[in-house]
């Protein structure tokens, strides 16, 4: 039977686990330990509220490519808008590029 520890606490057995891991605590205990990135909000927030305009676009969307575009060509803009493109893997989003 295994036993679990995080950060040097014991967490518990298999059946303890399984149950931390249904009810959403694991994956807590696991971004506080550090051993997983902190959750896309978490990076999301932390962007909005260190640019004045952000504006997350994807590679694949005609539209977004045609306003980041747009946005890249307002010169007196160039220091106040940030452009993250952003792409969707498995259930999560994660910037691929930072563009300013």
């Amino acid at each position: 039977m295994p036993f679990c520890f995080i950060k040097g606490k014991y967490v518990g057995n298999i059946k303890d686990i399984q149950e931390l891991h249904k009810s959403g605590d694991l994956e807590f205990l696991m971004v506080d330990a550090g051993a997983l990135p902190a959750p896309p909000t978490d990076m999301l927030n932390d962007m909005i509220d260190k640019n004045p305009v952000l504006i997350l676009t994807n590679s694949y969307s005609p539209y977004c490519l045609r306003v980041a575009a747009v946005m890249e060509q307002q010169e007196t803009m160039k220091d106040a808008v940030k452009i993250v493109d952003f792409v969707h893997r498995s259930g999560t989003c994660s910037p691929a590029e930072n563009k300013k």
